[in-house]
């Protein structure tokens, strides 16, 4: 019996290996994105559009792009959850156009460009951009100055995406403030690392003495 709860407590360990983890940002792309300005509800916000770097258990899932829209993250240390692709939330669609046109990032517009078709994939089903005026959806929302060519690329990169959808290779980064746990800014990535044989073996191990010194204390 003792040798079965032994086993027992190993597989669990080796099978189920927990994925919640440390989120870090370390900064953003300045030559693949820019500040924008955003019209939400009768108040003017902004923030960076482009691409963001950063790590999840100190491993670069970089490069990254916002998920969310009206959600503050700033540079540091979050409790996170790498989470697969919501296909209600189209973040599905989203991840296609991370994987198949994140090459042709290469400057401040693309960046720009492919962080606004996300919001308008996420926020307003991909349904395309208000001709001039940016992201328009039942939230009363506009993205401001916006130049053609930005929304000529953000047009392009979300007709590209219809009808597409991607789970895996990337992961939704749901992040959370380590103090107050309040939500912060949801991030699309890199898909977040698999922990190494020898870092299971060494946590399996780790369970395996607790067990023995639990056996050995009801022993005593």
């Amino acid at each position: 019996m003792k040798n079965s709860c032994l086993s027992f407590g190993l597989l669990i360990l080796l099978t189920t290996p927990s994925q919640a983890g440390v989120f870090t940002l370390t900064g953003v792309d300045g030559g693949k994105g820019a500040n924008i300005q955003y019209y939400h509800n009768g108040i003017t916000a902004g923030g960076f559009a482009g691409v963001i770097l950063g790590k999840y258990n100190s491993v670069s899932v970089s490069p990254l792009f916002c998920v969310d829209l009206f959600t503050d993250i700033n540079y540091g240390n979050y409790d996170s959850d790498p989470l697969t692709p919501n296909l209600v939330r189209h973040e599905d669609r989203a991840a296609w156009l991370y994987i198949n046109r994140l090459s042709t990032v290469v400057s401040a517009d693309t960046g720009l460009a492919l962080q606004v078709a996300i919001w308008d994939i996420v926020h307003d089903g991909g349904d395309g951009l208000a001709a001039g005026a940016g992201l328009v959806n039942s939230s009363a929302t506009s993205l401001i100055g916006l130049t053609q060519i930005q929304i000529d690329l953000a047009t392009a990169y979300i007709l590209e995406s219809q009808g597409h959808s991607v789970t895996s290779g990337v992961s939704i980064y749901q992040n959370f403030n380590q103090t107050t746990h309040a939500g912060a800014q949801n991030l699309i990535g890199v898909q977040a690392p698999v922990p190494e044989p020898t870092s299971l073996f060494m946590a399996a191990a780790g369970g395996a003495g607790i067990v023995l010194a639990r056996l050995r204390a009801k022993k005593a």
